[in-house]
Protein backbone atom coordinates (compact mmCIF):
# COMPACT_ATOMS: atom_id res chain seq x y z
CA UNK A 1 0.00 0.00 0.00
CA UNK A 2 1.47 3.23 -0.77
CA UNK A 3 1.58 5.23 2.52
CA UNK A 4 1.84 8.67 2.12
CA UNK A 5 2.66 10.28 5.97
CA UNK A 6 2.21 13.79 6.86
CA UNK A 7 2.77 16.04 10.01
CA UNK A 8 0.10 16.99 11.90
CA UNK A 9 -0.50 18.94 16.05
CA UNK A 10 1.32 16.58 18.36
CA UNK A 11 -1.80 14.23 20.22
CA UNK A 12 -0.42 12.80 24.01
CA UNK A 13 -2.73 9.89 23.11
CA UNK A 14 -1.91 8.69 19.20
CA UNK A 15 2.15 9.31 20.77
CA UNK A 16 1.10 6.29 22.90
CA UNK A 17 -0.27 4.39 20.30
CA UNK A 18 2.76 5.37 17.78
CA UNK A 19 5.15 4.55 21.10
CA UNK A 20 3.54 1.15 21.63
CA UNK A 21 3.72 0.45 18.09
CA UNK A 22 -0.12 0.10 17.84
CA UNK A 23 -0.18 2.85 14.80
CA UNK A 24 2.26 3.48 12.00
CA UNK A 25 3.84 6.67 12.45
CA UNK A 26 6.90 8.87 14.01
CA UNK A 27 7.46 11.38 16.63
CA UNK A 28 9.45 14.15 15.26
CA UNK A 29 10.55 17.59 16.12
CA UNK A 30 8.40 20.97 14.67
CA UNK A 31 12.26 21.13 12.54
CA UNK A 32 11.89 17.27 11.80
CA UNK A 33 14.42 15.81 13.98
CA UNK A 34 13.87 11.85 15.05
CA UNK A 35 12.15 12.18 19.31
CA UNK A 36 12.02 9.33 20.95
CA UNK A 37 9.22 9.09 24.34
CA UNK A 38 11.06 8.02 27.21
CA UNK A 39 7.80 8.25 29.42
CA UNK A 40 4.45 10.22 29.28
CA UNK A 41 4.13 10.56 33.05
CA UNK A 42 7.16 12.27 34.61
CA UNK A 43 6.64 13.03 37.76
CA UNK A 44 7.07 16.82 37.10
CA UNK A 45 5.03 19.70 35.56
CA UNK A 46 6.77 18.64 32.24
CA UNK A 47 5.26 15.06 32.10
CA UNK A 48 6.60 13.84 28.96
CA UNK A 49 10.48 12.87 28.63
CA UNK A 50 11.51 12.21 24.91
CA UNK A 51 15.51 11.72 23.46
CA UNK A 52 15.79 14.08 20.80
CA UNK A 53 18.74 13.11 17.87
CA UNK A 54 20.50 16.21 16.57
CA UNK A 55 22.41 15.84 13.17
CA UNK A 56 24.83 13.79 14.31
CA UNK A 57 22.53 11.25 15.72
CA UNK A 58 23.15 11.93 19.04
CA UNK A 59 20.67 11.63 21.47
CA UNK A 60 19.78 14.61 24.30
CA UNK A 61 16.71 14.26 26.84
CA UNK A 62 14.24 17.29 26.59
CA UNK A 63 10.94 17.83 28.74
CA UNK A 64 7.32 18.33 26.91
CA UNK A 65 4.14 19.38 28.91
CA UNK A 66 1.52 17.03 27.67
CA UNK A 67 0.84 19.31 24.17
CA UNK A 68 3.80 18.75 23.17
CA UNK A 69 5.43 22.03 23.89
CA UNK A 70 8.24 23.76 25.32
CA UNK A 71 7.39 27.33 25.81
CA UNK A 72 4.57 28.58 27.44
CA UNK A 73 4.73 31.93 24.81
CA UNK A 74 4.96 29.86 21.84
CA UNK A 75 5.80 27.26 19.29
CA UNK A 76 9.25 26.58 19.39
CA UNK A 77 11.91 24.54 16.62
CA UNK A 78 12.09 21.71 19.17
CA UNK A 79 8.28 21.55 19.96
CA UNK A 80 6.98 17.74 19.43
CA UNK A 81 4.93 16.61 15.71
CA UNK A 82 3.40 13.65 14.76
CA UNK A 83 3.95 12.25 11.33
CA UNK A 84 0.98 9.83 10.60
CA UNK A 85 -0.55 7.90 7.30
CA UNK A 86 -2.42 10.23 5.20
CA UNK A 87 -5.67 7.95 5.47
CA UNK A 88 -5.47 8.70 9.15
CA UNK A 89 -6.58 12.24 9.01
CA UNK A 90 -9.69 11.90 6.56
CA UNK A 91 -12.53 12.04 8.86
CA UNK A 92 -16.53 11.52 8.17
CA UNK A 93 -17.72 13.75 5.51
CA UNK A 94 -14.24 14.16 4.16
CA UNK A 95 -13.40 14.22 0.31
CA UNK A 96 -11.06 12.19 -0.88
CA UNK A 97 -9.49 10.73 -4.10
CA UNK A 98 -8.68 7.21 -3.74
CA UNK A 99 -6.99 4.27 -6.04
CA UNK A 100 -5.20 1.40 -7.63
CA UNK A 101 -3.08 0.06 -10.14
CA UNK A 102 -2.49 -3.75 -10.95
CA UNK A 103 0.56 -4.95 -11.71
CA UNK A 104 -0.27 -5.59 -15.10
CA UNK A 105 -1.25 -2.41 -14.99
CA UNK A 106 -4.94 -1.85 -14.69
CA UNK A 107 -6.00 1.27 -13.16
CA UNK A 108 -8.59 3.09 -11.69
CA UNK A 109 -8.87 6.55 -9.43
CA UNK A 110 -12.09 7.54 -8.04
CA UNK A 111 -13.45 10.39 -6.04
CA UNK A 112 -15.52 9.74 -2.50
CA UNK A 113 -17.39 10.99 0.39
CA UNK A 114 -16.09 8.99 3.15
CA UNK A 115 -17.97 8.04 5.90
CA UNK A 116 -15.44 6.10 7.50
CA UNK A 117 -11.74 5.01 6.67
CA UNK A 118 -9.24 2.19 7.71
CA UNK A 119 -6.21 0.61 6.32
CA UNK A 120 -4.35 -3.17 6.76
CA UNK A 121 -0.95 -3.90 5.66
CA UNK A 122 -1.90 -4.19 2.07
CA UNK A 123 -5.32 -2.26 1.26
CA UNK A 124 -7.41 0.48 2.02
CA UNK A 125 -10.62 0.07 2.99
CA UNK A 126 -13.58 3.06 3.13
CA UNK A 127 -17.14 3.42 3.63
CA UNK A 128 -18.51 6.34 1.69
CA UNK A 129 -21.35 8.58 0.89
CA UNK A 130 -21.17 8.13 -2.67
CA UNK A 131 -18.18 7.58 -5.29
CA UNK A 132 -17.82 8.75 -8.69
CA UNK A 133 -15.24 7.58 -11.02
CA UNK A 134 -12.25 9.83 -12.22
CA UNK A 135 -10.62 7.05 -14.24
CA UNK A 136 -10.83 3.64 -15.13
CA UNK A 137 -10.75 0.28 -17.36
CA UNK A 138 -13.22 0.09 -19.17
CA UNK A 139 -14.52 -3.18 -17.78
CA UNK A 140 -14.21 -1.66 -14.17
CA UNK A 141 -16.13 1.32 -15.24
CA UNK A 142 -18.65 3.23 -13.07
CA UNK A 143 -20.23 6.08 -13.29
CA UNK A 144 -21.73 7.07 -9.93
CA UNK A 145 -22.68 4.93 -6.87
CA UNK A 146 -24.19 5.64 -3.62
CA UNK A 147 -23.65 4.00 -0.33
CA UNK A 148 -21.19 2.06 -1.45
CA UNK A 149 -17.91 0.24 0.01
CA UNK A 150 -14.47 -0.29 -1.42
CA UNK A 151 -11.57 -2.38 0.37
CA UNK A 152 -8.97 -2.83 -2.71
CA UNK A 153 -7.53 0.70 -2.48
CA UNK A 154 -3.83 1.41 -2.60
CA UNK A 155 -3.48 4.98 -1.96
CA UNK A 156 -5.82 7.77 -0.91
CA UNK A 157 -4.66 11.57 -0.96
CA UNK A 158 -6.59 15.23 -1.13
CA UNK A 159 -8.69 15.94 -4.42
CA UNK A 160 -7.80 18.60 -6.21
CA UNK A 161 -9.99 21.31 -7.46
CA UNK A 162 -11.08 19.68 -10.84
CA UNK A 163 -11.01 16.60 -8.96
CA UNK A 164 -13.83 18.27 -6.89
CA UNK A 165 -15.66 19.63 -9.70
CA UNK A 166 -16.51 16.33 -11.24
CA UNK A 167 -18.43 14.76 -7.81
CA UNK A 168 -20.13 18.37 -7.69
CA UNK A 169 -21.41 17.80 -11.35
CA UNK A 170 -22.30 14.35 -10.86
CA UNK A 171 -24.05 14.71 -7.87
CA UNK A 172 -25.90 17.83 -9.94
CA UNK A 173 -26.40 15.84 -12.37
CA UNK A 174 -27.95 12.34 -10.42
CA UNK A 175 -31.70 11.45 -10.29
CA UNK A 176 -30.84 9.64 -7.07
CA UNK A 177 -32.43 11.62 -4.56
CA UNK A 178 -29.48 11.04 -2.26
CA UNK A 179 -27.42 13.09 -4.50
CA UNK A 180 -29.06 16.05 -3.03
CA UNK A 181 -28.60 14.77 0.63
CA UNK A 182 -24.59 14.65 -0.16
CA UNK A 183 -24.20 17.99 -2.09
CA UNK A 184 -26.04 19.00 0.84
CA UNK A 185 -23.22 17.41 2.70
CA UNK A 186 -20.57 19.64 0.84
CA UNK A 187 -23.02 23.00 1.82
CA UNK A 188 -24.03 23.44 -2.13
CA UNK A 189 -27.77 24.92 -2.58
CA UNK A 190 -29.39 22.77 -4.57
CA UNK A 191 -31.45 24.77 -7.17
CA UNK A 192 -34.83 22.82 -8.69
CA UNK A 193 -34.35 21.86 -12.30
CA UNK A 194 -36.28 23.84 -15.05
CA UNK A 195 -39.15 21.55 -16.43
CA UNK A 196 -39.41 22.00 -20.19
CA UNK A 197 -41.95 21.44 -22.57
CA UNK A 198 -41.49 20.49 -26.15
CA UNK A 199 -40.99 23.26 -28.37
CA UNK A 200 -40.73 25.81 -25.57
CA UNK A 201 -37.81 28.20 -26.38
CA UNK A 202 -34.72 27.79 -24.54
CA UNK A 203 -30.34 28.56 -24.54
CA UNK A 204 -28.35 26.02 -25.06
CA UNK A 205 -24.37 26.25 -24.30
CA UNK A 206 -22.48 25.07 -26.97
CA UNK A 207 -19.23 28.04 -27.64
CA UNK A 208 -21.80 30.56 -26.60
CA UNK A 209 -25.47 30.50 -25.95
CA UNK A 210 -27.89 29.65 -29.00
CA UNK A 211 -31.36 30.40 -29.01
CA UNK A 212 -33.04 26.70 -29.62
CA UNK A 213 -36.69 24.50 -29.73
CA UNK A 214 -36.86 22.37 -26.67
CA UNK A 215 -37.73 18.49 -27.76
CA UNK A 216 -36.74 15.79 -24.81
CA UNK A 217 -33.43 15.35 -22.39
CA UNK A 218 -31.63 11.55 -22.67
CA UNK A 219 -28.66 10.32 -20.82
CA UNK A 220 -25.70 9.79 -22.70
CA UNK A 221 -24.77 6.47 -22.76
CA UNK A 222 -20.76 6.76 -22.79
CA UNK A 223 -21.18 8.69 -18.80
CA UNK A 224 -25.17 8.68 -17.81
CA UNK A 225 -24.76 12.57 -18.45
CA UNK A 226 -27.90 13.82 -18.88
CA UNK A 227 -28.48 15.44 -22.42
CA UNK A 228 -30.96 18.16 -23.25
CA UNK A 229 -31.81 17.79 -27.25
CA UNK A 230 -33.52 20.57 -29.01
CA UNK A 231 -35.70 20.32 -32.25
CA UNK A 232 -33.18 18.88 -35.11
CA UNK A 233 -31.23 16.49 -33.21
CA UNK A 234 -28.92 18.78 -31.53
CA UNK A 235 -28.20 17.44 -27.49
CA UNK A 236 -26.25 20.10 -25.14
CA UNK A 237 -25.27 19.68 -21.88
CA UNK A 238 -26.38 23.12 -20.64
CA UNK A 239 -29.95 24.60 -20.83
CA UNK A 240 -31.95 26.81 -19.46
CA UNK A 241 -35.02 28.78 -20.60
CA UNK A 242 -35.60 31.84 -22.58
CA UNK A 243 -36.99 34.73 -20.78
CA UNK A 244 -36.85 38.31 -19.95
CA UNK A 245 -33.77 37.36 -17.57
CA UNK A 246 -31.86 35.38 -19.78
CA UNK A 247 -32.34 37.36 -22.89
CA UNK A 248 -29.27 38.87 -22.51
CA UNK A 249 -26.77 35.95 -22.61
CA UNK A 250 -27.92 35.54 -26.24
CA UNK A 251 -24.48 34.91 -28.23
CA UNK A 252 -22.59 35.55 -25.28
CA UNK A 253 -20.02 33.17 -23.22
CA UNK A 254 -21.30 34.58 -19.89
CA UNK A 255 -22.25 32.03 -16.87
CA UNK A 256 -25.51 32.28 -16.46
CA UNK A 257 -25.12 32.19 -12.98
CA UNK A 258 -23.55 35.82 -12.32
Amino acid sequence: MENKMVRVPFDVEMAKKITNGEVNGNIVTRNGRNARVICFDAHSDDNIVALIEDEKGVEYPKSYVLDGMTLLTGECDCDLMLEIPEYMTFKDGDIATIGWKSDNGEFCEWITILKSVEADEINILTKDYVTVCLKCDKENYFPIDFDCTSDGAKWIRKPTEPEKQKLIDALKESKEPKAKECLEMLGIEVNPKCEFRPKDWVLCYSDGWNLCQFSHTKFRDIDNKLMYVTVGGIAYDQCIPYNEQTAHLLGTTYNWEE
